[in-house]
């Protein structure tokens, strides 16, 4: 069964499908695995193993009755994960803080239930940053999740639990959700594939705290810059996981509003992306290996490496390569602080407090060096960096910057470019350390609050085991680019299998 642990979803349903092995033996084989890695990795927080084994089973056998039904379930039987902010019923939705300990989500997400109305078998909730909002994972609620190729270094966050998982093999696709990085931080540090689809694409719904009952609050203005996409062991699943969550539901009002999704799905009948053989041909791959951005220290060689070897691999398949001004995007911090700051609605310091007040920051400090804490430490300096976030004349400066930088990136890229970028200065840092280089995020962030599409994939293991992988970036709304890409270099080995 150890075969069944290096393929991709869409592998192991057409192996059901086919009749080369059961529902129950996939599950089966991936909960083993998940027993026997998680104690050490604290990945899945928790887990619903016999029951999706019930699933399976009972998935097999409506199979055998009629086989018709379950042959046009795109994942039928296929175990996935799903990070803890993401409701699944019955399966806690914390958010890794205290403040909502013992909450419960009564029905699934939107993305989830369409992944379950494909067929697949949810087998556990993976942990969090608290209130999702580090690149780290550790929380007072489930503590903290280890990086599954060093368990000294951090998985990355905020959906680090998905990546270190799926990075252990014990998942082949897992949902996660991102505002600064938090999907494509923890895919590069553990080794897999993850993609944040262009802003608008995939519902919010049932990701804290966008529910039906709140959607009043989240239109124009308040619609938050997260977004929710996937990690995946393989790169031949992104697309169709993305084509299975994306669209509207009826609740998220912003989900297509840009018609982004209706150009996506034109994509799907067009084809040809996912043959890299001839569809990089005279294509253009701009390349930023040492991006120069305030505030983040210099990439490092391993890190910038792992562009050079992606660009050159899309090289050999025919596409045109060049460099792109490596200051395009200096102030990436300072532009995401600053959008993150036009978004109308309640800060994070309310939220927090329950939604009603923030609490008092400095007290907190006092409470945790006690050994008190209500809250972790990277929640309380983002709580108290909110009060420094760019406003007036700066914020307005900072917004125009944004366009123009997106404009330029959008102008050079036009819709068949790519730019392929680091995801993270480094590889996975030791656990803890993220506190001292508290803005190396931006690097991700910064396309999130440009709404652009963007897409990591693992490149090569640096002289000390760790994954490196190669953040790729494309104008809105040409996510297939991203994929592509990703496909390409899956195609051509540059990229692995978890071990």
């Amino acid at each position: 069964m150890h075969e069944l642990l290096t393929l991709s979803a869409s592998e192991i349903a057409e192996r059901i499908r086919d009749g080369s092995i059961s529902s129950e033996e996939a599950v089966r084989a991936h909960v083993a695995r998940a027993q026997r890695e998680n104690p050490r990795l604290n990945a899945i927080v928790a887990d619903r193993f016999e029951r999706a084994l019930e699933e399976a089973r009972l998935f097999d056998r409506a199979r055998a009755e009629d086989p018709a039904a379950t042959e046009r379930l795109r994942f039928g039987g296929v175990p996935f994960t799903v990070k803890e902010t993401i409701d699944l019923e019955g399966a806690p939705n914390t958010q890794g803080t205290l403040h909502r300990k013992g909450s419960v989500a009564t029905e699934d997400a939107s993305t989830v239930a369409r992944l379950k109305a494909a067929g697949a078998i949810p087998i556990g909730t993976t942990n969090v940053s608290e209130w999702a909002m580090w690149f780290e994972c550790d929380n007072l609620i489930y503590g903290e999740t280890k990086n599954p190729y060093d368990v000294s270094r951090t998985a990355g966050g905020s959906s680090g639990g998905e990546g270190a998982i799926i990075g252990a093999g014990a998942s082949p696709m897992g949902l996660g959700s991102d505002v600064g990085g938090s999907i494509r931080i923890p895919a590069s540090f553990c080794g897999v594939f993850g993609h944040k689809p262009t802003n608008r694409v995939v519902p919010l719904t049932g990701h804290y705290p966008f529910y039906p009952a709140t959607r009043e609050r989240y239109r124009g203005a308040s619609y938050p810059f997260t977004t929710q996409g996937m990690l995946t062991r393989r790169a031949r699943d992104l697309w169709p996981v993305l084509e299975t969550i994306w669209g509207e539901d009826g609740v998220d009002e912003e989900t297509n509003k840009t018609g982004f999704v209706d150009r996506l799905r034109a994509r799907s009948r067009d084809g040809g992306f996912d043959r890299p053989e001839s569809f990089w041909k005279n294509k253009n791959v701009f390349l930023m290996p040492r991006p120069k951005m305030t505030w983040i220290p210099r990439v490092d060689d391993d890190a910038a490496s792992a562009v050079n070897l992606a660009a050159e691999a899309l090289a050999n398949l025919g596409a045109r390569v060049d460099e792109f001004r490596a200051d395009a995007l200096k102030a990436a911090f300072d532009i995401w602080a600053a959008l993150m700051k036009t978004v109308e609605g309640p800060s994070l310091a309310v939220t927090m407090g329950g939604g009603e007040r923030a609490p008092n920051v400095a007290r907190e400090f006092a409470n945790l060096a006690v050994g008190r804490a209500r809250y972790t430490l990277p929640t309380l300096f983002i709580c108290a960096a909110e009060a420094a976030a760019p406003k007036g004349a700066r914020l307005a400066k900072l917004v125009s910057e944004a366009r123009r930088v997106l404009s330029e990136l959008e102008t050079a890229l036009g819709e068949d470019g790519v730019l392929l970028l680091p995801p993270h200065p480094r590889a996975a840092p030791k656990l803890g350390a993220t506190v001292f280089r508290p803005l190396d995020f931006a690097m991700t962030g910064v396309f999130n609050v440009l709404e652009t599409p963007a897409t990591v994939a693992p490149v090569r293991l640096n002289d000390s085991g760790l994954p490196l992988g190669v953040q790729i970036v494309a104008a809105r709304g040409c996510d297939h680019l991203t994929i592509g890409a990703a496909l390409a270099l899956e195609h051509v080995g540059k990229t692995w299998a978890p071990s």
